[in-house]
Formats: C-alpha cells, sequence, structure tokens
C-alpha cells in the first residue's frame, strides 16, 4: 500500500512538471515582455526591458538567435512582435518602422526594413496589419 501511494505521488509530480496550458504564440500578437514560444518551440521571441524605457528583442530557433544591435523598441509605444511563421516574423517597432525578420534552420537571419524597402507591407499577414495604424497599413492595402 505504501509503495503504490508512494508511485502515485511521484507520478502525480512527473505530471506536474509539463506544463499542457502552455500558450503557443505563433499566429499571435506579442505586445508584452517575456520569452514567448512559438509553432511547437521551432521558434523562441524574447522581449526584454532595458534602461531609458526601452525594449530589446530576439527572435530564435535551435542554431540562431537574431535581434537588433540596440534596444529598438520603446516600452511607452504601441510595438507589436509577429510571429507569422517558424521562420518569419513581423516587427512594429510602435512608430514607423517594420521589419521582416526570416530565419533558416541553417542559422542564416535576414532583415527587411519597411524603410528601406516600402512595400515590404505587401507580404505581411492580414492578421499584423490589422494591428498597425491606419496610416501606415492603410498605404498597402485594405486591413482586412
Amino acid at each position: 500500500m505504501k509503495g503504490s501511494l508512494l508511485l502515485t505521488v511521484a507520478i502525480a509530480g512527473f505530471a506536474g512538471c509539463a506544463n499542457p496550458t502552455a500558450i503557443d504564440f505563433g499566429s499571435k500578437p506579442i505586445q508584452t515582455p517575456g520569452t514567448f514560444h512559438c509553432f511547437r518551440d521551432q521558434l523562441v521571441v524574447k522581449v526584454e526591458r532595458a534602461p531609458e524605457g526601452k525594449l530589446d528583442y530576439s527572435v530564435g530557433n535551435k542554431k540562431v538567435a537574431a535581434g537588433p544591435g540596440k534596444p529598438a523598441l520603446r516600452e511607452r509605444d504601441p510595438w507589436v512582435i509577429f510571429p507569422e511563421a517558424a521562420d518569419r516574423v513581423w516587427i512594429f517597432d510602435g512608430a514607423k518602422d517594420v521589419t521582416l525578420i526570416e530565419i533558416s534552420t541553417e542559422g542564416a537571419s535576414k532583415f527587411t526594413s519597411s524603410q528601406v524597402v516600402p512595400d515590404i507591407l505587401i507580404r505581411a499577414p492580414a492578421e499584423f496589419r490589422r494591428l498597425l495604424p491606419a496610416d501606415l497599413a492603410g498605404e498597402h492595402g485594405p486591413k482586412s
């Protein structure tokens, strides 16, 4: 009897280690600091507080983590990070810039800024464009 009770407690303890209610943030907007697991851990987005009310972010897979060289978001601005797929993440800085970060399973990353490629928003998913200010998203078609 004592042995089976101990085994039951041990099994319950191991079951508690797994988090079956963890939210997968794939295709969901991220608008607060934290660590966000996306697409069954194929992508991790980290947003961390930095000095002077700024935020630093990175996106990564098992081989690479990519982000700007210095904190690019201001906590008080309406920024948003949108993981579209395990290899594509959209970032709105809350002011005027949208950046697409593409990362590969081989460890490479590519940044494309709307300041350099203004029509990049044509490629953005509708769910992300709906989160942008009307003047920014409106330049690139309907927000539906």
